[in-house]
């Protein structure tokens, strides 16, 4: 539920609030980090991915 939240919110509030040049570079980065430390190795690789690539 955590990563859905990570994959859909934080890229929709990214791009409804300004993208690159408002203040959610510094949110996005803070969720893949998050998912980083709050899953396992290799969960944590392939959410992280896919939070990239999304």
């Amino acid at each position: 539920m955590i990563s859905l939240i990570f994959l859909i919110v934080f890229p929709v509030m990214f791009f409804t609030s300004g993208g690159y040049h408002g203040g959610m570079p510094a949110f996005f980065v803070f969720a893949i980090i998050f998912t980083v430390l709050m899953l396992g190795k290799i969960r944590a690789l392939i959410v992280s991915l896919l939070e990239i690539i999304l």
